[in-house]
């Protein structure tokens, strides 16, 4: 029979004193019942592993705290009266009650665990929803590659030689400049747009304003797919041969039907 050491008399009804002796109880490494000071004292989690006894009338009842008992006050744990069952009755004079005993409302951990309802793997399947902001992520970054890369406003600033960053805000309000998101959220410019000489295809802003949408990768997406509308031709591609008219027709139809 394993040593045990029952500390019952009047104490201190607070939460050190609790304190102190479960951290005496670990020391020791004896199997220790530390008698509460009131039912109403409330499961700590330097309480788990160790061993209560709670006052049930004239009699205690053993319990071994889990983790699932934390937050809750002892005297829920345990009923004020035994109502019969011998598993109620104190088991100061023998092993310390187990967590499955009468004497814990709360069931162990593992046991909770295996009753909780399980979510079939299947419900963490991307939706249709789910499936198309993805593909959208997947399309602006092949956008992006294909036509160039991006540069950032120190590199579109040299490319305008040396123009302010007030300069460059102004660009991008009257939509003459494309700026997606980047790395950190930060400004990034599409390549594509620019000439090779450094300077801007002309008609880009013609083109943001008849567009329906104001997302910055489907501008892209529109600038360098091929449009059947534009005899399969790519509308940056028009526009840097000087037919911004076509473009920004070929743009207010996106979404029509038929078009």
């Amino acid at each position: 029979m394993t040593e045990m050491t029952r500390t019952f008399g009047k104490v201190p009804q607070n939460a050190s004193y609790l304190l102190k002796k479960a951290e005496a109880a670990r020391a020791s490494g004896r199997r220790e019942v530390i008698e509460l000071p009131s039912r109403r004292s409330e499961v700590l989690p330097q309480f788990v592993g160790l061993t209560f006894g709670v006052r049930t009338g004239h009699k205690h009842v053993s319990v071994l705290v889990s983790e699932d008992m934390i937050g809750q006050k002892f005297g829920a744990i345990v009923p004020r009266r035994a109502r019969g069952h011998a598993k109620y009755r104190t088991q100061l004079k023998g092993e310390p009650a187990s967590p499955t005993a009468l004497g814990s409302t709360s069931r162990p951990i593992a046991e909770k665990a295996s009753n909780r309802r399980t979510i079939a793997a299947s419900a963490y399947t991307p939706g249709p929803r789910a499936r198309a902001v993805l593909r959208g992520v997947e399309i602006a970054q092949d956008d992006l590659r294909k036509s160039g890369g991006a540069y950032d406003v120190g590199q579109v600033r040299r490319l305008l030689h040396g123009a302010s960053r007030q300069a460059v805000e102004s660009l991008i309000s009257n939509g003459r400049l494309l700026v997606v998101p980047g790395p950190n959220n930060e400004a990034r410019f599409p390549a594509v747009q620019f000439k090779d000489d450094g300077g801007l295809v002309a008609g880009l802003g013609e083109t943001q304003s008849a567009l329906a949408t104001k997302n910055a990768f489907a501008t892209l997406n529109f600038l360098v797919t091929p449009d059947k509308r534009l005899d399969g031709r790519k509308p940056i591609d028009l526009l840097r041969a000087g037919e911004i008219e076509r473009v920004v027709e070929a743009a207010r139809r996106v979404g029509e039907q038929g078009a």
